[in-house]
């Protein structure tokens, strides 16, 4: 299904008009992150359950029943009241569009496309690379044996495994890496599908974050999901090919990738956009199942122009999270952020 480019999608529903950011400061251990979602998620679902079951009961209230006419509108109006007043309350409960900020510690998240073919010995692989290049996985390269000291780590546990129900392939999460996970009611936005919401809620958020805060050009691509960048043009802010497409080759760079599920129109999961992580985790293996392909971050493109992070331009997880969230509410044209610390 195609989905035609728009700058924003408008909600249904007034109390759409806020965005709640819950962010993690620090490093979180993945089932911390998916604890936290897991909980939002089943309020969401809880919620449209009830909602349901209010609406067919005011379906009921509302049908015919065999009595004297007096008595039948008398009663119709006392119970639709009543039913209003409920449906008012319930209202008030509705769980509002929330964005999840994490750094997480070192993890392999497997999607719904590797699950069949993952191995026992893959996993195993997986969870033995280290940030010293130790790895039964492949052979690091030189360029990622060079990293410089400042991108240890080494004091995090060991990698996990995780093997989850979303889309995609297997993604690392890690220090250094922005993940924001997006729990909302794509049904309460007009023309918002689920194609929609990740090209254009999703994946372009990161593309206004990269070009408006960093200079950075970047590329969607509809056959390798995920945000990309041509790296012949880091030195040059040198536009690549106008799509992505199959024609990948070695020139680029994957910066961000995506992972969502949808039920009953809530969403779930979302994006990881590589902000500063060791990239030892991300190209010991290969990735989206595309071999010869590398990726890369915002600091490593800004270090290749020989940028200095000044003021402007200050590189963290936590202000790229805040800039990101700031994208999302745009694109859903919500007029509010609630930020909370947790």
């Amino acid at each position: 299904m195609s989905c035609t480019p728009r700058s924003t999608y408008h909600a249904f529903r007034e109390s759409y008009n806020t965005l709640q950011h819950l962010h993690f400061p620090g490093i979180s251990t993945f089932q911390h992150g998916l604890n936290v979602q897991n909980l939002l998620m089943q309020y969401n679902l809880d919620y449209k359950h009830i909602e349901s079951g209010f609406r067919r009961l005011g379906k009921l209230q509302s049908e015919p029943k065999h009595s004297s006419p007096i008595a039948i509108e008398s009663d119709s109006n006392s119970s639709f009241e009543k039913w209003q007043s409920k449906l008012e309350q319930l209202r008030n409960l509705k769980p509002q569009p929330s964005i999840l900020t994490f750094q997480f510690q070192h993890t392999y998240a497997g999607g719904i496309k590797s699950k069949k073919t993952m191995t026992d010995a893959q996993i195993a692989a997986f969870q033995s690379i280290r940030e010293e290049g130790t790895s039964t996985l492949s052979d690091l390269s030189s360029s990622i044996s060079s990293l410089s000291s400042s991108q240890t780590r080494a004091s995090l546990p060991p990698p996990r495994f995780y093997q989850l129900d979303r889309g995609g392939q297997v993604t690392y999460h890690g220090p250094g890496q922005l993940v924001a996970y997006l729990v909302l009611d794509i049904k309460a936005f007009d023309h918002l599908t689920a194609k929609c919401y990740v090209n254009n809620v999703l994946l372009k958020s990161i593309q206004n974050v990269l070009m408006n805060e960093f200079g950075i050009v970047s590329y969607l691509s509809d056959e390798n999901p995920g945000i990309w960048v041509y790296s012949k043009g880091w030195d040059s802010l040198q536009s690549g090919p106008d799509e992505v497409g199959e024609r990948l080759s070695h020139n680029w760079r994957k910066i961000a990738s995506v992972g969502v599920k949808v039920r009953r129109g809530v969403t779930e999961y979302g994006i990881a956009l590589n902000v500063d992580p060791s990239l030892i985790y991300l190209n010991t293996f290969e990735m989206c199942g595309l071999k010869d392909r590398r990726a890369t971050s915002i600091k490593e493109i800004l270090s290749k122009r020989n940028e200095r992070i000044g003021d402007k331009n200050n590189l963290s997880v936590d202000k790229v999270a805040d800039l990101y969230a700031k994208q999302v509410a745009h694109a859903l044209n919500m007029n509010y952020i609630n930020k909370t610390i947790l």
